[in-house]
């Protein structure tokens, strides 16, 4: 829910003409995130979208980043994959964190990844390790 406010904020702000809306929007992030390194916005098809994965304001080094295409509802504009390194491809976060992809084909691109934290929760008589997790979505057009 907070990023969905914070996209929000972004897009009114960026509306409204607000200088710097980037440095706005990467503060209203959680610190457990994927961040945006560039505008998660106003994507063509071929750009590249860079992020870097934090824990509680920490980059994570060497996570693996899934990155996933959500088919169109649309039969025609289907993406039929041939096998699973095509329908979830990963990319490593450098030693600061960072990761890039280049946006191959028109739609919406997820981009998740987990990583085990420090943290443990009691469950089942135990103390156990507590995952964590982000997602960001990107939307890319074809040029005409």
């Amino acid at each position: 829910m907070t990023k969905i406010l914070a996209i929000a904020i972004m897009f009114l702000m960026f509306l409204m003409g607000t200088t710097n809306a980037q440095a706005h929007f990467a503060q209203l992030l959680p610190s457990d995130e994927i961040v945006p390194h560039t505008r998660p916005y106003g994507f063509w098809v071929g750009n590249v979208f860079e992020g870097r994965v934090l824990y509680k304001g920490k980059p994570q080094a060497e996570v693996k980043v899934e990155v996933e295409y959500s088919n169109p509802a649309d039969e025609a504009r289907r993406l039929t994959a041939s096998g699973t390194p095509y329908i979830t491809q990963s990319v490593l976060t450098d030693s600061d964190g960072v990761f890039r992809y280049a946006i191959p084909r028109e739609g919406w691109w997820g981009f998740a990844v987990t990583f085990d934290s420090d943290e443990t929760k009691y469950f089942r008589k135990a103390n156990r390790k507590v995952m964590r997790g982000a997602t960001f979505w990107v939307n890319a057009i074809e040029i005409n």
